[in-house]
């Protein structure tokens, strides 16, 4: 972020106290809630006005009853307490409670967004199996605040990271669009006319094409099964963990979430008890590539190569890891496995009684057809891809930053444990993209 403009601070004395110029207010006592009876699909139109339930948009109905922006609790299912800002002309369905006629003399509604979200309102929440939030438990919800025109400079600040955070997550779909959409076209063989165009002289597509059991493909290319590319097919091991990490030089065992579609996260793993002897057999390896192999069905199948990862890391019984014969390109073959074409050569074969627990045995993974071009093309191919997929890594990292900075942010000015300055005589003019908090 650039700069955030100054911001003079104080910190109070006791974490949990709140400066004397503050107050604590009831929710109720500074906003009028009301529900509205719920749109069912039946009574949904084509076009119209946005339709806001419990699980954000669901649709268009022919009137509204909201015309200015809203601060919303989700009151019903899953997602109940969460806090949302809901935009003009919207109809706000009985399963989110609108928090109408905010008091203008006590909070602002972009401060009270921030403030319910910092808080959270779960003490509101009642019922496990079907979780809700009524009128009368929004009395229950307390939060602190400061004087209006620090409230506005609070909300700005936060409200100028939230525009960063939005950029770049807009950025990240972006890169992940033209990953997807490389892979497509230097990969993916499709029926009819569609085949893969790779890379070939010049770094040009090729221009002939041949017959495979899989669709076109290039001329020179081959087709053969993953069981003829690897040295090694493997799982791991699951003792029962201590619920930490494992610390510098401790022995850890991976978590299946530590394989995403975003890449690999040695640091998702749970430290090895003491009391059990290490496997140095199933350590991971810089290289490999790791495949989930149960679990629900929508975490099963997901592929991730191990850029690096330090020395005691090993394997879960839950994720299989592959070494791809040095004849090949390991990042290439990673590659191959996260297209569309083995997504759904996995998905009509995984098994499982429920979507919950399924499966994908060894046996069903060495029989994926793999697309092979010449290991100078499987290079050439890699290389291009994996610079866009390290721009994408770089996104998220800087997109995990700014998290961090807007929790942090949170933490000291929703609690006045650090102060804003406000200009005497200029409490409401716009604010730049950056804070500097002083101790």
């Amino acid at each position: 972020m650039s700069n955030l403009s100054d911001v003079m601070t104080q910190r109070v004395s006791q974490p949990d106290t709140i400066p004397e110029d503050w107050k604590w207010n009831k929710l109720t006592d500074v906003c009028r809630p009301k529900q509205w009876k719920t749109i069912s699909s039946s009574e949904m139109v084509p076009s119209g006005y946005p339709v806001f339930g419990a699980n954000g948009f669901v649709g268009f109905y022919n009137e509204y009853n909201h015309e200015f922006e809203t601060v919303t609790i989700t009151c019903r299912g899953n997602t109940c307490g969460t806090i949302n800002r809901v935009p003009p002309k919207t109809y706000i369905t009985g399963n989110s409670m609108a928090l109408n006629e905010v008091s203008t003399e006590s909070v602002t509604q972009d401060f009270l967004f921030y403030a319910l979200n910092y808080r959270s309102v779960s003490d509101a929440i009642s019922g496990s199996a079907q979780p809700q939030i009524t009128r009368d438990s929004l009395n229950r919800i307390r939060f602190p605040h400061p004087p209006i025109p620090e409230q506005k400079k609070i909300a700005a600040i936060l409200s100028s990271v939230d525009d960063v955070i939005e950029k770049t997550q807009a950025q990240i779909n972006k890169l992940k669009d033209l990953k997807t959409g490389m892979m497509q076209e230097l990969l993916s063989p499709r029926e009819g006319t569609g085949q893969p165009q790779g890379v070939g002289e010049n770094g040009k597509g090729h221009t002939e094409f041949k017959d495979s059991p899989i669709g076109r493909i290039p001329v020179g290319w081959d087709v053969t099964t993953l069981k003829n590319l690897v040295d090694v097919m493997e799982s791991g091991w699951s003792p029962q963990c201590e619920p930490l990490k494992a610390g510098t030089g401790q022995w850890g065992v991976l978590k299946t979430t530590s394989v995403t579609w975003d890449g690999f996260d040695y640091t998702a793993n749970k430290k090895l008890p003491d009391i059990l002897d290490p496997r140095p057999s199933i350590q991971v390896n810089q290289g490999d590539i790791l495949i989930t192999r149960a679990g629900p069905a929508e975490r099963v199948g997901v592929i991730a190569f191990v850029e690096e990862v330090p020395e005691r890391i090993i394997l879960s019984d839950k994720i299989i890891r592959i070494s791809v014969n040095d004849k090949f390109n390991s990042r290439y073959i990673s590659y191959w496995l996260s297209s569309n074409f083995v997504k759904n050569f996995f998905s009509v074969r995984t098994t499982g009684l429920a979507q919950s627990q399924t499966n994908i045995s060894q046996d069903i993974l060495k029989s994926v057809p793999c697309i092979v071009p010449t290991l100078e093309e499987q290079n050439k191919i890699s290389s291009s891809i994996s610079s866009t997929e390290s721009r994408l890594k770089y996104a998220i990292m800087r997109l995990n930053q700014y998290k961090n900075v807007k929790k942090a942010l949170m933490q000291d000015l929703l609690t006045g444990k650090v102060r804003v300055a406000v200009p005497s005589h200029s409490c409401d003019h716009g604010m730049s993209e950056s804070i500097q908090v002083k101790d």
